[in-house]
């Protein structure tokens, strides 16, 4: 792709994307936009680049056929530098018409009015197929060297002092609550438990007398017993005199 081509093509998207419709400041973008490319903004090329912009815009709105538009953006901007590329510039009534047939050939209907526009956009490339440029420069930017970013020391953060937690105080336990009926339960059966033992020794109070009289008989009688016992066994002891 030549440098020139590229700028018909930049007029063609231009065109497009504003819908045939721009104010002066997107036409101060344009303006840079070229001049970013290497050409010379004299007043010359300036004109040159208008007089292109305007006859693209008016071929550009006579078609209100979508297809035509984007036949008439695609083609006709690279029939356009191809066709002024191969004759540079110079070419007669039969090149002339051999490039009509070719942008009908591709799709987009002539009519006189848009014939009219294609004639005026070629006079326009053409004078700024011979426009002076240079081809910007190439900006290299320095290598900057970069240091290895050293990493701090490691940083001790201070150790954090023991809290001392709280001694726990315990509770006092609290005092089993009897219920009411546990202490009435209580008290009735202590009652009936002493009730019980007296009755108890009451029954117990006169055989404890009985035998109590009985043991004193049986120790007073004991003696007796005893001293009748050694009589007898004395007696027995005794001799017999046996009669001569």
């Amino acid at each position: 792709m030549t440098k020139f081509d590229d700028l018909i093509k930049t007029i063609g998207k231009f065109v497009d994307i504003q819908k045939g419709t721009w104010d002066h400041l997107e036409w101060e973008r344009l303006v840079s936009k070229v001049k970013q490319m290497g050409y010379e903004m004299s007043g010359d090329i300036m004109y040159n680049l208008g007089t292109s912009l305007e006859a693209f815009k008016k071929l550009y709105l006579s078609k209100t056929s979508k297809d035509d538009l984007n036949k008439i953006v695609a083609d006709i901007p690279k029939s356009i530098s191809s066709f002024i590329d191969e004759t540079k510039g110079m070419w007669e009534h039969a090149d002339w018409l051999r490039l009509l047939k070719e942008i009908e050939k591709a799709g987009v209907t002539l009519t006189e009015e848009t014939q009219k526009y294609i004639g005026d956009l070629l006079e326009g490339a053409k004078r700024l197929y011979s426009a002076p440029y240079k081809e910007p420069a190439v900006v290299i930017k320095p290598k900057v060297e970069t240091k290895p970013v050293e990493m701090p020391a490691e940083i001790k953060r201070p150790a954090t002092a023991e809290v001392e937690r709280p001694v726990e105080v315990k509770k006092p336990a609290k005092a089993e609550v009897k219920k009411p009926y546990e202490t009435e339960m209580e008290k009735y059966i202590e009652t009936k438990v002493k009730k019980h033992v007296a009755e108890e020794a009451k029954k117990l109070a006169p055989v404890e007398a009985d035998k109590l009289k009985s043991d004193k008989a049986e120790k007073k009688a004991a003696p007796k017993a005893a001293e009748s016992k050694d009589s007898t066994q004395k007696k027995a002891k005794r001799p017999y005199n046996k009669k001569g």
